[in-house]
């Protein structure tokens, strides 16, 4: 989200929330008023119903003459007293006094009144008064425009009193009392019916209305202050109340059109509603107006601070508008000039910088090649670019071939032929910043000098050493000669002759070794495998080896290796591995330890063979020298049983399981014993002759 808008829609919100306060202020208002609304009604209602009490509990008080007319006796009394109650009482409409059988004894008063004397309604009421002995009430009618409530009295002989009262001073006493300006008061039943003479101008579905509301309302009908919200009328929906008139099925009413109740608060509201919506308006560009005030400033000075960080210093920060921004725009553009100027000094010092760096690296005598993350070469010297035959220019395919072909991990490279031949080492190193690969460095370190005088070494030791064979044999066969004529000797002339015997065997096994290596390096070592008895090739070893782990007082153990297990070698090339494994581990194993074989059969004559000890150990950082030609752990040197070891048999042993296309390693722990593993692949796999045998000039480890 842009900052303009962040600060619009802050702004904005801070306007809006008094707006939002009002707004509610205006819903409690509205609400009060419609519940201002129900009161009112509620209160005209009650006052509707207590009138119509008192106004019935008058009539029943005047009507009290009724009881003398059923005492008199005499008809033309009885008609006298009728005829002096209507003449005196203008609710009562008319009286009658009728028999069992519906027939008028006598009547008074009339006025008025429509049909005939005894109907079926005032039969039905003659009869229920007769039969329940109480008094029965009829329903409400119009005679003329006149309300009239028909009531029948039980007398005594099996007659009845019928009287009709004139309900219109109940009428005008509700209408005159009620106060209203606006709405009106109307009595209704129980079924929702409007008794007749007293009803509003209600639409065609109040009565359905009418009879839902009251029967949803709680046991009693109608508590005190049942509301109406929603009862047609002739002029629309209307509000009011209902309240019940006590011990009748009647209710009084008041209802008014909503439109006439609410319409001073719709007024409000709509005045309000306006007014709400002319302040949000002024708000949201208030708003606006403030948020591009505020955030154009902030959004230049922004962009003006990812041009620096782009080195782009070429653009002044333009004006900004208030003067505290544009003291802000002034320290900015002095700041960003001299950043400018610091760029430009600093750029010049990493230019002449990288010339001497290059420069360096030009004259060094070792070949460099940088890619880039694809492969691409971003840098190479001259020596590197004839070396590898490739330019700045070539292909990532190119490049990465040329690499590939070359870096080739502890191996050397040569490059030339004859005595212009140099020998290179390749270092590969992967570049990273963080935690992504940006490129990779090849490094062809020279190293001929190096591989002349190793060369030189080993021609020498080869020389020196086939020098020595014959002298060497000479001197032990005259030793032997004298040990044969040893019973003529002394004691002591007997031990001289063994330890000459010892340190002539001594150098006959180094001069052996020397010359074994020389051969194996110049590859003149040639391998006849063949299917052998591993256990044979243990056992052979075994025999040799026997009487000096009894000497050390070390247990030899090649039961290990089962019968019959079969291995495709040159058994005496092998013999020899094992002889010198072995051997090295009973050199290094104190006395009361243990040395064992162990042979693990593999698919299509493939196998695995271990010598392990419960010797002294090696230290971890050792393990990678031991294989080197004339290698020796001083840790353990020292607590070797004896300390004559040449520093070959290892390498000699490397040499032949490669030659047979294996693979040889040691694993160690310090003070915990060692394990000298070695693996074979079996029949199909060539072992490594002559022809096929790297010369010293083209490989090397």
């Amino acid at each position: 989200m842009r900052l303009f808008h962040r600060f619009f829609l802050l702004i904005l919100a801070a306007s809006l929330i008094p707006l939002a306060a009002v707004s509610g202020l205006l819903l409690l208002f509205q609400r009060n008023a419609r519940a201002n609304a129900f009161r009112l009604h509620q209160s005209i209602g009650a006052f509707a119903a207590r009138a119509t009490e008192q106004h019935l509990a008058s009539l029943n008080q005047r009507l009290a003459f009724i009881a003398a007319i059923g005492e008199a006796g005499d008809p033309g009394t009885e008609l006298r007293v009728a005829h002096e109650a209507v003449a005196t009482n203008r609710d009562l409409f008319e009286l009658a006094v009728l028999d069992a059988s519906g027939k008028a004894l006598m009547r008074a008063g009339g006025r008025s009144r429509p049909g005939a004397p005894s109907s079926e309604e005032e039969r039905a009421l003659l009869s229920r008064a007769l039969r329940t002995k109480r008094l029965a009430r009829g329903a409400v009618a119009l005679r003329g425009r006149r309300p009239v409530w028909t009531l029948a009295f039980p007398l005594a002989r099996a007659r009845a009193a019928l009287v009709a009262l004139d309900m219109s001073g109940l009428w005008e006493t509700l209408q005159s009392g009620s106060g209203q300006r606006a709405g009106a008061v109307a009595l209704v039943q129980a079924d929702g019916a409007v008794l007749p003479g007293f009803g509003a101008a209600l639409g065609a579905g109040a009565p359905a209305f009418l009879t839902r509301t009251l029967a949803a309302a709680k046991p009693g009908a109608a508590e005190p202050g049942l509301s109406l919200d929603g009862l047609p009328l002739a002029k629309g929906p209307g509000v009011g109340a209902l309240e019940p008139v006590s011990g009748t099925d009647w209710y009084a009413m008041s209802v008014q059109p909503s439109s006439e109740a609410f319409s001073g608060a719709s007024d409000l509201a709509t005045a309000a509603a306006a007014l709400l919506a002319i302040l949000a308006a002024v708000s949201f560009l208030f708003a606006y107006i403030s948020a591009a005030g505020v955030s154009s400033p902030l959004e230049k000075l922004a962009q003006a601070a990812g041009r620096i960080a782009r080195r782009d210093f070429s653009q002044a920060l333009p004006p900004l508008g208030s003067a505290e921004m544009e003291a802000v725009r002034s320290s900015f553009n002095s700041m960003m000039g001299e950043m400018g100027s610091y760029h430009k000094l600093q750029i010049d010092r990493i230019l002449a910088e990288k010339a001497r760096i290059e420069t360096l690296v030009a004259t060094l005598p070792d070949a460099i090649l940088m890619t880039d993350s694809e492969g691409r070469a971003e840098y190479l010297n001259a020596l590197a670019g004839r070396l590898l035959g490739i330019r700045p220019s070539d292909s990532a395919e190119t490049v990465t071939r040329a690499m590939v072909r070359t870096a080739k991990p502890k191996e050397t490279v040569a490059f030339g032929e004859g005595p212009e031949v140099r020998h290179f080492m390749p270092f590969v190193a992967s570049c990273v910043q963080g935690e992504r690969r940006v490129g990779t460095l090849l490094l062809l370190q020279d190293v001929t000098i190096m591989k002349n005088l190793d060369q030189m070494k080993d021609n020498f030791l080869s020389m020196i050493t086939h020098d020595l064979r014959n002298p060497l044999s000479s001197a032990i066969g005259c030793l032997d000669l004298l040990a044969i004529g040893a019973k003529t000797l002394t004691a002591q002339q007997n031990r001289l002759i063994a330890i000459m015997q010892n340190a002539m065997s001594y150098l006959s096994e180094l001069v052996d070794n020397i010359l074994d290596l020389s051969k194996i390096e110049a590859g003149r070592m040639t391998y006849s495998p063949q299917w052998i008895d591993a256990r044979d090739l243990t056992e052979g070893v075994e025999g040799i080896l026997r009487p000096r782990a009894a000497q050390f007082k070390v247990e030899l153990d090649i039961s290990r290796v089962p019968p019959g297990a079969q291995a495709w070698v040159d058994a005496q090339a092998l013999k020899r591995v094992i002889a010198n494994l072995v051997g090295n581990a009973l050199r290094f194993t104190p006395i009361g330890g243990k040395v064992w074989v162990e042979w693990t059969a593999g698919p299509a004559g493939s196998c695995r063979m271990a010598v392990r000890d419960t010797g002294i150990g090696i230290p971890k950082d050792k393990l990678h020298t031991l294989f080197r030609k004339f290698a020796q752990v001083e840790e353990t040197k020292s607590q070797a049983r004896d300390a004559k070891g040449t520093g070959l048999g290892l390498a000699i042993c490397r040499e032949v399981v490669e030659g047979h296309r294996g693979k040889i390693w040691v694993e160690s722990e310090y003070g915990k014993g060692t394990a000298f593993v070695f693996t074979l692949p079996g029949e199909g796999v060539e072992s490594d002759s002559p022809s096929s045998q790297p010369s010293p000039a083209s490989r090397s480890s």
